[in-house]
């Protein structure tokens, strides 16, 4: 037999174990972000999977899903959802609308829709898993949080902080009941959180939440983690954006203006001192100098005109 006519052959196998390499190729050149190659190993899959399995069959959902989270991640909305909708529909006449898998359609059909901007429906599907998930998994489980983290995002993008800062909170309280305080993920909730407070100009709530973040990242991360930069360079902006002068009450108060705005810097100061404690006294001479010029630098650029009004 000749190449050609042994390639020909292969490709048009229909064995299972063709469609899991065909899966697997697929898996790989997705973690390597070469997404139209995924795609197309994902598509051989999904086509041996329609004609030896049927449409109606789990493993056929997964290859949906598969397919999914590609033009998910390579910002192909539309196809995303197409193929999402399709591994739904099939879980929910395979499983039922009480299966994690069905859950875990549920949010990352919510997922696109937040990153179309499309906030009523990514938040009507993270409901739809977060019901399954408090049936199915109970309210204090990983998943569950993810979805509470999930909801208030998409609640954040839609400008309805109050109910953000519901949803944060209700996360925030599964991670440390399960993770604890001194963990990375905890650290993450804080610090958003922060965000939503500073949405809303309570700056005082933000500077708590983002100092505990900080705090956190330090202790768990170190100071040259990403995650701990962020933090510090979000308690900046929030210390260089507090409103310094006294607001419309103060000023109708009988204290000296004078005398508040004495005050007024002392938090600011304090936590400045905060930063530099944490991030300097715990480092070499050699790091302490690179985290020195961190601050200086990050104070420098949200000073600037040019990040004047930024979050």
């Amino acid at each position: 037999m000749k190449t050609g006519d042994i390639s020909q052959e292969l490709h048009q196998c229909k064995h299972p174990d063709t469609a899991t390499t065909y899966n697997n190729l697929g898996l790989v050149y997705f973690s390597k972000c070469q997404y139209d190659r995924a795609i197309h190993y994902y598509q051989k899959c999904l086509q041996i999977k329609l004609d030896t399995l049927g449409e109606k069959h789990p493993d056929t959902a997964t290859t949906y899903n598969n397919l999914g989270q590609v033009y998910d991640s390579k910002g192909e909305y539309d196809r995303a959802i197409h193929s999402y909708q399709k591994c739904l529909q099939i879980q929910l006449d395979t499983l039922g609308g009480q299966h994690s898998e069905t859950a875990s359609t549920y949010n990352n059909l919510g997922g696109v829709y937040n990153s179309q901007g499309q906030y009523d429906r990514a938040i009507y599907y993270y409901h739809k898993c977060l019901q399954i998930e408090l049936d199915t998994l109970g309210e204090e489980h990983p998943s569950t949080a993810t979805t509470y983290n999930n909801l208030a995002s998409g609640y954040t993008r839609k400008g309805e902080c109050d109910r953000a800062i519901h949803y944060f909170q209700k996360c925030l309280q599964i991670k440390l009941d399960t993770l604890g305080e001194k963990h990375p993920s905890t650290a993450t909730t804080y610090h958003n959180l922060g965000h939503v407070y500073h949405s809303k100009g309570e700056y005082g709530k933000a500077l708590t939440v983002v100092q505990q973040a900080v705090s956190i990242w330090l202790d768990t991360l170190g100071p040259d983690h990403p995650h701990t930069k962020m933090g510090q360079q979000s308690l900046i902006a929030l210390l260089l954006q507090q409103p310094t002068g006294p607001s419309t009450q103060q000023q109708k108060s009988t204290a000296t203006p004078s005398a508040q705005q004495r005050q007024l810097p002392t938090q600011r100061n304090l936590l400045l001192r905060f930063i530099s404690a944490q991030a300097v006294h715990r480092s070499s001479a050699a790091r302490r100098n690179l985290i020195l010029r961190f601050l200086c630098s990050a104070l420098h650029a949200h000073m600037s005109p040019a990040s004047a009004g930024r979050d």
